[in-house]
């Protein structure tokens, strides 16, 4: 059997709702990409100011 302890419970539940709270109230209007596909765009374009030489590599990607 297990041992339940109210204050544990109660602190993991305030917790949670503050984590709730944060991401609903603040986080969600403010990630970086909606989609994986918006995240994939982004990382594509980050790549290529790096190495803006090698854009053939980036289209034989693409294609893969």
């Amino acid at each position: 059997m297990y041992a339940f302890d109210p204050r544990a419970f109660f602190y993991t539940l305030v917790l949670f709702v503050i984590g709730a709270a944060y991401y609903f109230g603040y986080s969600k209007n403010h990630l970086v990409a909606k989609t994986a596909e918006e995240e994939f765009a982004m990382l594509e374009q980050a790549e290529a100011d790096l190495y803006p030489e090698t854009e053939e590599t980036t289209a034989t990607v693409q294609t893969v």
